[in-house]
């Protein structure tokens, strides 16, 4: 399921780094937004791996939260309307990275305060958890305007009420209603967007 989820994500990171390192390719805004955003996340996704084999478990929280902070502001700050190029191999590639990592991010810090005995009711903050992301993400997809940031937390949020499905029935159901209501908005978002051009 990891390498499924993470295979369009990998592939259009490829085709971020192949586009903005060809001698050719116009100094575009989105690269300008995009550039040192785009270097830290990936430089901390590579960070979270090495701090989650040496078990540094609150170094994995602050990695992983910072990756998705920095690939979330240039989000918010997007230009009137980007060319196709810069939507395809940009905008749309990094919006799914920071996607994953903003859900990453809520599992990993619940995780982690549940490993360190921090969460006695699992259940109470669990329900927490999945409100909380539907909120945010739902805030910034729908402010950013971004098509292809909220998809990897809904595909987030469908994995949780599948893995929770036997154990925790109500959070399973809660993380689907938020997937369902989470792609209800990724929809909206789509048509605002097709409307503001």
């Amino acid at each position: 399921m990891r390498l499924r989820s993470w295979g369009p994500i990998y592939l259009g990171l490829a085709l971020y780094a192949v586009f903005q390192a060809l001698p050719r390719t116009p100094n575009h805004e989105s690269l300008e937004r995009f550039g040192w955003p785009s270097v830290v996340a990936m430089t901390g996704c590579g960070l979270w791996l090495i701090a989650a084999a040496h078990d540094m478990q609150w170094a994995t929280v602050l990695i992983i939260v910072a990756s998705a902070g920095a690939l979330t502001a240039p989000l918010l700050k997007r230009p009137a309307q980007p060319t196709p190029s810069a939507f395809w191999l940009i905008e749309a590639p990094l919006a799914l990275l920071a996607g994953w990592l903003t859900i990453a991010s809520a599992i990993n810090l619940l995780t982690v305060l549940t490993a360190e005995g921090f969460i006695e009711n699992a259940l109470l903050w669990a329900a927490i958890g999945i409100v909380a992301v539907a909120a945010i993400t739902g805030l910034i997809g729908w402010r950013s305007l971004a098509p292809f940031y909220l998809p990897p937390v809904v595909w987030g949020l469908i994995g949780v009420a599948v893995a929770e499905a036997a154990r925790k029935p109500q959070i399973s159901w809660l993380a689907l209603g938020a997937a369902l209501a989470l792609a209800g908005l990724a929809a909206a978002v789509v048509h605002r967007r097709q409307a503001l051009r």
